[in-house]
């Protein structure tokens, strides 16, 4: 009798440590959300800072050449070059390029992202990933003493990654 007890103890326990593996295995995805949000502000941040007249140039080293890993998954994403207005033929730039960019064009820009919607979706190969919708809205003087201010729809795809739990932009 006591051993039935015990192996049906077991055997619950062993139930309830799986239960909370596969729950820890699960993505939380309004966890994501705010994540996804954060990051997104946290973009929106780094390129006001490089945009800035008032930010050093050591300061603007450090985010091109460290502080972009925070949230891109490696120096080799690609973003769409929309710093040139009016551009005839898509670019596309690595992150690091695209940083040193916003400090080359502009003498001071401000960066506005406005979250149109977050959709959690799963790709060919049955991993998560975000894709952002936002409108970017930049307003500042170029290099050449111009002044800039357009509002175009940007997108954003940012990956999850089961093994760390972490989420980058991709």
């Amino acid at each position: 009798m006591k051993a039935n007890r015990l192996w049906i103890f077991m055997a619950l326990l062993l139930l309830i440590c799986i239960d909370m593996q596969a729950q820890k295995a699960k993505p939380d995805l309004k966890q994501h959300q705010q994540e996804v949000r954060d990051m997104v502000k946290f973009l929106e941040y780094v390129l006001n800072t490089l945009g800035s007249g008032s930010t050093s140039a050591r300061d603007k080293d450090m985010l091109i050449t460290e502080s972009y890993a925070k949230i891109f998954r490696d120096a080799k994403v690609q973003i769409e070059d929309d710093l040139v207005e009016k551009r005839n033929v898509i670019t596309n730039k690595d992150v690091q390029a695209y940083l040193k960019d916003v400090d080359f064009f502009f003498d001071d820009v401000k960066f506005e992202f406005t979250i149109k919607d977050i959709q959690g979706k799963v790709n060919a190969n049955e991993k998560l990933f975000y894709k952002v919708s936002l409108l970017r809205n930049i307003k500042g003087i170029t290099a050449e003493s111009k002044a800039v201010n357009n509002t175009i729809p940007r997108y954003i795809e940012i990956n999850y990654d089961p093994a760390s739990q972490d989420l980058k932009i991709a």
